[in-house]
């Protein structure tokens, strides 16, 4: 069985068209220690005879129009149904209580209770020291009241559903109990002008989500607090910020440092689900000393291009070095041709000119990829967005090797080289 209790401390109110000036419009019935609305009093029980006092200071109060006729307020300056203190006394520090006892009569007399979800937030520290807040709402609950029984006349416990919940009045959450409690609902009232609404106005900001009421202590709890920080680290991750556990601490960087690292990952993690990436166009211009002394070019150019990934493996070791990502592409251009490709991403160590050498001399083909350099904002980027310029983009790309492009290459200077061999042998028929 839960038990909830339900508190009503210093209570929030709504806004609703209530002028400030409004007097005090609930009281203490003496008779039976009972808050009573103003409305409710018969004729005969106007001024002193209303049997009413305050709450607060314990001075008895007078009625004023209590039991009056209806066309008795259609008169010009008249002010309504209200209580007054015969001495003057100061209404408003009174009123903060009035308030609060009259929330807390309306709704023990109500056969039902409409309990606000629970709602829970959660904080993240992203990497760089920006704080993200993830927030859940849990669901709402309306049960039947089935036992009321008032325990003193500030407090009473009832069941709902099945739940037992108390309802106190108190200044501040008090959780002691004799039983274990599954739920504490604060009712905040802040406003002493609830101590001028009339029981529609106060049952109507009692209802869910009004702001009257919510959850200090929940059985979902834990669930929500997960959820919250779940919420919390996904928004961290999407400004790429958040420091997953495989990177470890990255104790002694500065944050600047660890979103770097971050950033690092990040795109690794793209291109291991990515599927495909484009590649910019690359180009090489071949040149060759003729016989006679000139000078033959010849640009070789491939074009940008999408690229087909399979078997993409992260750190995977090579001879002499291990790249970051290393895949199978297969070009768009030509798919009955596949080959290998390393994909190394330079956040702050770019490819040197070893690695480069080893790269070359193993013939294999090798993309660059510099996230700092995709768009004008890329250190505000969401994950959505890098995700994007990653596979879509050629901006922050180069080749550091293409073995189609180096094929090309030989191909060129082949054909130079046997026009030279044309022009030489030309040169000795003449001779």
């Amino acid at each position: 069985m839960r038990q909830v209790r339900v508190e009503s401390a210093q209570v929030r109110t709504v806004a609703l068209a209530v002028k400030p000036d409004q007097p005090m419009r609930w009281a203490k019935f003496t008779a039976t220690s009972e808050m009573m609305y103003v409305g409710w009093l018969e004729a005969n029980q106007n001024g002193n005879a209303c049997g009413c006092k305050c709450p607060a200071c314990g001075e008895d109060l007078q009625a004023v129009n209590a039991g009056k006729d209806a066309s008795h307020f259609s008169k010009a300056n008249t002010r309504g149904m209200f209580f007054r203190h015969p001495s003057g006394h100061q209404r408003k520090d009174c009123s903060f209580l009035v308030a609060k006892l009259a929330a807390l009569r309306l709704l023990m007399e109500r056969d039902e209770i409409d309990l606000p979800p629970p709602r829970r937030a959660q904080k993240h520290q992203g990497a760089s020291g920006a704080i993200y807040t993830g927030n859940a709402i849990g669901r709402d609950f309306c049960g039947r009241i089935t036992n009321k029984v008032w325990v003193d006349n500030q407090s009473a416990r009832i069941t709902v559903d099945g739940r037992t919940v108390l309802v106190q009045l108190q200044a501040r959450p008090d959780f002691s109990s004799d039983t274990a409690l599954d739920g504490v609902i604060i009712i905040r009232v802040d406003d002493p002008i609830v101590a001028s609404w009339e029981p529609s106005q106060i049952l109507q900001a009692l209802k869910i989500d009004s702001g009257f009421a919510c959850w200090e202590k929940h059985w979902d709890d834990d669930e929500l607090d997960a959820e919250a920080q779940r919420i919390a680290i996904a928004a961290a991750d999407e400004a790429m910020d958040y420091l997953p556990a495989e990177l470890g601490t990255l104790d002694g960087l500065t944050n600047f440092q660890k979103s770097e690292s971050i950033l690092h990952a990040k795109v690794k993690d793209i291109l291991l689900r990515a599927g495909r990436l484009r590649v910019p166009s690359c180009e090489q211009e071949v040149t060759w000393v003729m016989h006679d002394g000139s000078i033959r070019r010849r640009d070789v150019y491939i074009p940008s291009e999408y690229l087909s990934l399979s078997q993409v493996r992260l750190e995977y070791p090579m001879p002499g070095m291990v790249p970051d990502v290393i895949c199978i592409a297969q070009s768009s251009r030509n798919p009955s041709k596949s080959f290998e490709l390393l994909i190394e991403v330079a956040v702050t160590h770019r490819v040197g000119a070893a690695k480069k050498a080893l790269i070359i001399a193993q013939s294999v083909g090798c993309v660059e990829i510099d996230p700092t350099q995709m768009g004008s904002h890329q250190r505000r980027m969401t994950v959505d967005q890098l995700q994007a310029a990653v596979i879509n983009n050629v901006q922050g790309k180069s080749w550091i090797f293409n073995p189609a492009l180096s094929q090309l290459v030989k191909a060129a200077k082949s054909d130079l080289e046997e026009q030279d061999k044309k022009q030489r042998e030309a040169w000795r028929l003449v001779e």
